[in-house]
This record gives C-alpha cells, sequence and structure tokens, in this order.
C-alpha cells in the first residue's frame, strides 16, 4: 500500500491529465454580465458627480452668504417682477383686439383640421365616407397663425416704452448676476478637491463609455451568431429537375 500523501499526488497527476470540457456559455448571459458592468459604470459616474455637486455647493454657500451675492438676487427677482407688471395690462389688451381674436381662431381651426385628418374613421360610419381635411395645408395654416400671434405679441411688447425699460433693467440684473457665478466658478477650480473631483469624473465617464461600446459589440455578435444559427439549421431544397419523364 503506498502512503496516502503519494496515493493524492498520483491522483491529482492523472485528473490533471484528463482533457477539459469547454461548456458553451449562453450568449444571454454574457449580454447580462456586460449590462451589469454598464449599469455600474454609470453608477460611478453619478458617484462622481454627486462629489464634483458637494464641492461646487461647498463652494457656492460661502459666496451666497454675502450681501453682494444676495443684493444680486434680490435685484433680478425685483426685475422680474417690474417686468412681468409692465407687461399684463399691455397683453390683457392685446388679446382683445379683433385681429388677434381672428388669428386665434385661424390656429384653432387649422389644430382642428389636423386632428380631423388624424383621427381614424369607424368602418361603415357616417365619417367614413367623409373627404378628409388635407394635413398638410392645415399644418402650414396653424403655423401661419402661430407666427402672426407671436409677431403680434412682440409688437405689442416692443412698442411700450415701459415693458422696454423694465426688460432691460431685468437684463442688466441677470448680468449682475452672472458674473457673480463666474466668480464662484473659478473658486470651485482653486479648491484643493476639485482637481481629484475632476479627474474621477473623467476617468468614470470614460468607463462608461467603454462599457456601453462593449455592450453593443456584444449585443451584435449575438445577433450575428444568431443569425447564422439559424440561417444554419433552414432546410436545403434540392433543385428541381428542369427535365420531364414524359415522352419517353
Amino acid at each position: 500500500m503506498l502512503p496516502r500523501t503519494i496515493r493524492t499526488a498520483l491522483i491529482a497527476v492523472a485528473f490533471a491529465a484528463l482533457p477539459v470540457v469547454a461548456h458553451a456559455v449562453p450568449a444571454n448571459s454574457g449580454l447580462a454580465a456586460g449590462a451589469k458592468q454598464v449599469a455600474d459604470a454609470k453608477a460611478e459616474v453619478d458617484k462622481a458627480n454627486k462629489q464634483m455637486l458637494v464641492i461646487k455647493k461647498r463652494v457656492s454657500s460661502t459666496f451666497e452668504a454675502k450681501e453682494e451675492w444676495k443684493a444680486a438676487k434680490d435685484a433680478v427677482k425685483e426685475a422680474k417682477t417690474e417686468l412681468d407688471a409692465a407687461k399684463k395690462p399691455v397683453l390683457d389688451a392685446l388679446v382683445k383686439k379683433p385681429e388677434y381674436i381672428a388669428a386665434g381662431a385661424k390656429r384653432d381651426a387649422a389644430q382642428a383640421a389636423m386632428d380631423d385628418a388624424n383621427k381614424p374613421a369607424a368602418p361603415g360610419s357616417e365619417d367614413s365616407d367623409k373627404p378628409k381635411p388635407d394635413v398638410a395645408a392645415a399644418a402650414q395654416a396653424y403655423t401661419n397663425a402661430v407666427l402672426e400671434l407671436k409677431k403680434m405679441n412682440k409688437d405689442a411688447l416692443d412698442e411700450d416704452p415701459k415693458i422696454v425699460a423694465a426688460q432691460q433693467k431685468y437684463a442688466d440684473a441677470i448680468a449682475a448676476y452672472e458674473a457673480l457665478q463666474i466668480q464662484v466658478d473659478d473658486a470651485v477650480k482653486l479648491d484643493p478637491e476639485y482637481a481629484v473631483a475632476q479627474q474621477a469624473v473623467t476617468a468614470a465617464e470614460e468607463h462608461y463609455k467603454q462599457a456601453r461600446d462593449a455592450q453593443a459589440a456584444a449585443a451584435k455578435s449575438a445577433r450575428e451568431a444568431e443569425a447564422a444559427a439559424a440561417k444554419s439549421k433552414a432546410p436545403s431544397h434540392p433543385a428541381k429537375s428542369s427535365s420531364s419523364s414524359y415522352g419517353r
């Protein structure tokens, strides 16, 4: 009797010499694994962006606490309120004008015609024999009416001096607020943690792209393999002989 250790070694050698039988892995399992990789990579992107947002909020909070920032924000809100108040009486008067009402009626009629043209008629109903409106003509009429209404709206606002002044005040307030926002963006980039967070975002986005590309390639290969398998299983029909046995 051989010692136990020697017998164990001989058995291991014998098994090692046996041929390895490869088991086919279903294509769906590979696609599922690829889908998980894509999902994991997307989670990496979300995590990296979330960390970047934390840094931006932390830096922004120091600016938003300043009086200059609060004043700029309040100026935007105040200018917007003044602009809306200036527009209201002008727009209220505009919608009562006959030409504006007529343009609105043309728009609504064109919309109704498009809806009627696209609505299927029940077989055997009274509407089944009625001619459908011209969809292209109705669509063009709708576009023309909407443009006409927009022009009336713009002309009415542009012709009122109070609205023009209020629009300029609002634009100036927005520009001042955005100038402060640029300062925040610059401060964020100077934050010690920003460079690391930006690298993490870039790396995560690249990994996500690679995972999606790999998944797309795997899906394409799977479709091609399925098509080839289906083609190989298709029954082959022998060519019919053109000769006839009649008259022999």
